[in-house]
């Protein structure tokens, strides 16, 4: 694997393995417009997995939050204390 940061942005040039078919596909895909190469294809590609991968950390870490009896209790008492300004009753501040 060879890892170099490219001066004129913040991408990085970094090698890897794919199987031949996924490469033969994105070059296809390539030649018939539909993605505007191979390199875009990939970055979609793992753009779309990292997005779905921080959605999973999220949603376990909001289910580990749910079972934190301090975390539950500041979460109620801020929700307490801003339910009048959600209600739009200003008066009271």
């Amino acid at each position: 694997m060879t890892m170099k940061k490219t001066p004129e942005s913040d991408n990085i040039r970094y090698t890897t393995v794919l199987p031949a078919a996924y490469v033969h596909e994105l070059k296809e895909l390539s030649q018939e417009y539909i993605i505007p190469s191979v390199n875009q294809g990939i970055r979609e590609a793992v753009e779309a997995y990292l997005d779905a991968q921080r959605k999973i950390r999220y949603e376990t870490q909001m289910r580990n939050a749910a079972k934190d009896k301090d975390f539950m209790e500041r979460l109620t008492a801020a929700q307490e204390d801003f339910q009048t300004v959600d209600e739009g009753e200003m008066s009271v501040w």
